[in-house]
């Protein structure tokens, strides 16, 4: 009998799947394997890897199964399968019309590449020449009820994997280069016809067929050679236990295998080659710090933690550099942190050719600068909000990444608290109905005391219109995300403290400078704008840095004809909603976010277990790392922050005529 060493199910059709401690198994295979399926909305045909021109990014989708509901992760973000903004997500990420279904088309077809090397083509593509592309039936959708191509279960052995391993020149074969549903310890794959007991449960062994691999260090333009996997009707039901594997590497995929031998499939988490006991090969990555505040110690930790939480990456962060024009700050930072080197100028960071990337943690004003620079050097960037002192800063620093071509992502972090990708998920499905009202309020504390220092941020030419960027742009920046675009707005700012004492020195964060001499307050500490937005519903905006007895309240409430959610940013995990039967009449009942929302996963197990502000910023590092190695952007970009500029110069605008203003 042999060991089953793992077992996997993939609820969605050429996707990544989920690791398993037991499984239902019947003659149609594992209760929810490949019960999902994606479909072109243009011609109708079914998703499959096996054409990975088309369809070859479905492997870097992620699905997982609880009870009868299906998640899909596309970019880092969980959706709801059968919800548009999971049939959206899934059609920007493989740049067409796509939708999610359950139910096979009336004539289920699919294309196939064959394979490129003659002395691989199977005898069922007889006929065919290498490279051809092919289309045909569904097969398993008939015969087993769900999307599988051929046999109800796929089945690997260790032996195959060691013996891969040694033709290409190592170690065992990587199991994440394959996704089979069975990974059993016999020293060969069994040959068609055999059965193979695992408890109760008899498998018989169908044929030797192609499989959609994800190869792990491959480029993306290989086609490497390797097994495919054995297909095993299941002839009796029963449940058996699996021992869990090593843990083993997400990958980038690119081709499929040829026939010939058994296969070997890849997780979904991000774990390490069969028989590999190290840490994955990554790109080293040098990073760099431009400022060192409190925000760039947040972006240093999370570039220091990322990798504990996504494991996936295929890139290392390295702290490089660091820079701060304060005196002595740099250099405790590299001996605190670990940076290489430190500097008093961050221009060094630009001519540094072991920097890449580099944090933007530097005050407002010199944003523009820093971004458009370091741009033009081709680093990538990573730049907190606002993105300058207004619109047109944000417009130079978005050109300058555009023209370079490198990455430019954004501080806008409580987009990634779980929370709100739930409430985004549920606003999309159409659970509120309508939305025809929202409230968002950013209320804090930090300039409330009227002996706080008259640092840079209380200056217009250096800390631009005050509160508007430091907190509002994060409100229009949420507004954008859950809601739509903003058509215009009318506001009112007031300034409260009207003057502050100068500090003695340098300051960082919010401190207090009690008997220093006097100074003007040049910008905004209150603001208040009711916004329309292009979908027709209306919202209220309030931001204050002044607000007594509010430490970071930050939060939403949304309305819609069916029902409502709100959000607190100080109790993270939770939703409040009312929606559902009985709305208008039942209270609204406490929602805690879980492995399904967002990143949530990558820091928590289970519902209800508490996350906090910086776990954001690691979400937040994971996008820009995510981005460098993908070449493409993940999480909110330089765009986002010239939407929000806009927004925030509109405003500003507003309260100088007293008048509504466009922003079309």
């Amino acid at each position: 009998m042999p060991t089953l060493v793992a077992l996997r199910r993939y609820p969605l059709k050429s996707a990544l799947g989920e690791s398993l401690d037991a499984a239902e198994v019947d003659h149609s295979g594992l209760a929810g394997d490949r019960i999902w399926a994606c479909v072109d909305t243009g011609d109708g045909t079914v998703g499959s890897a096996k054409h990975p021109r088309r369809w070859g990014r479905l492997l870097e989708v992620r699905a997982a199964l609880a009870g009868d509901e299906l998640t899909v992760h596309v970019g880092g973000a969980a959706r709801r399968a059968g919800s548009p903004a999971a049939d959206d997500a899934l059609s920007g990420h493989l740049g067409r019309p796509v939708r999610l279904t359950r139910s096979a088309p009336a004539e289920p077809r699919l294309h196939r590449v064959v394979p490129d090397e003659a002395g691989m083509i199977p005898e069922w593509m007889a006929g065919s020449r290498p490279g051809d592309e092919t289309m045909s039936a569904v097969d398993g959708v008939a015969r087993l009820g769900r999307f599988a191509d051929f046999g109800a279960l796929h089945v690997v052995t260790t032996g195959e994997l060691a013996r891969l391993g040694e033709r290409l020149g190592g170690s065992a074969a990587a199991a994440a280069r394959f996704r089979p549903n069975l990974i059993l310890d016999l020293p060969r794959d069994p040959e068609p016809g055999t059965e193979l007991r695992l408890g109760d449960v008899v498998l018989r062994v169908a044929l030797p067929t192609p499989r959609c691999v994800v190869p792990a260090w491959a480029t993306a333009t290989s086609r490497p050679t390797g097994p495919c996997s054995a297909r095993s009707p299941a002839t009796t039901a029963s449940r058996f236990p699996a021992w869990a594997g090593p843990r083993v590497s997400a990958p980038t995929p690119t081709s499929y295998g040829p026939a010939g031998c058994g296969s070997v499939s890849g997780w979904a988490e991000p774990r390490p080659p069969l028989g590999q006991t190290g840490p994955m090969s990554r790109e080293a990555l040098g990073v760099a710090v431009a400022g060192f505040g409190w925000m760039g110690r947040v972006h240093t930790q999370s570039y220091l933690r990322v990798l504990h939480h996504f494991p996936q990456l295929t890139v290392r962060p390295e702290l490089v550099a660091v820079a701060d024009e304060v005196p002595g700050r740099a250099a405790e930072a590299a001996e605190r942190y670990g940076f290489a080197t430190a500097t008093l100028d961050w221009r060094e960071l630009a001519a540094d050719p072991r920097v890449r990337v580099v944090s933007i943690a530097a005050p407002n004003f010199l944003h523009r600068e820093l971004g458009v620079a370091l741009a033009r050097a081709g680093k990538h960037i990573w730049i907190e909000k606002p993105v300058g002192l207004d619109a047109a800063d944000a417009h130079a620093v978005a050109g300058a990444v555009h023209a370079a071509g490198v990455q430019g992502t954004v501080g806008f972090n409580y987009r990634h608290a779980p929370a709100v990708a739930a409430a985004r998920d549920l606003i999309a499905r159409g659970e509120l109905g309508t939305v025809t009202h929202a409230r968002f309020r950013l209320l804090s504390d930090y300039a409330a005391h009227p002996q706080g220092a008259l640092s840079w941020r209380f200056e217009r030419a250096r800390g631009g219109h005050g509160v508007l960027g430091d907190l509002a742009s994060h409100g229009v920046d949420l507004v954008r995300h859950l809601l739509g675009d903003i058509d215009a707005l009318v506001a009112d700012t007031a300034t409260f403290v009207p003057r502050r004492p100068r500090p003695a020195g340098a300051t960082a964060g919010h401190t207090r400078a009690e008997g220093g001499e006097p100074g003007p307050v040049e910008n905004e500490d209150y603001v208040a704008a009711q916004l329309r937005l292009a979908s027709g519903a209306r919202v209220v905006l309030e931001a204050s840095r002044v607000a007594v007895g509010q430490q970071n309240n930050y939060g939403f409430e949304v309305q819609g004809m069916r029902g409502a959610l709100a959000w607190d940013f100080r109790r993270m995990g939770e939703l409040s909603l009312s929606v559902g039967d009985g709305y208008q009449d039942l209270p609204a009942r406490t929602v805690y976010v879980g492995p399904g929302d967002g990143e949530y996963a990558a820091f928590q197990p289970g519902a209800g277990i508490a996350m906090g502000y910086d776990d954001l910023k690691v979400i937040e590092a994971y996008h820009v790392l995510r981005s460098v190695a993908e070449g493409r952007p993940y999480g909110a970009t330089v765009d986002d922050a010239v939407h929000s500029a806009l927004a925030l110069d509109a405003m500003t605008r507003s309260v100088a005529t007293g008048a509504w203003t466009s922003l079309r």
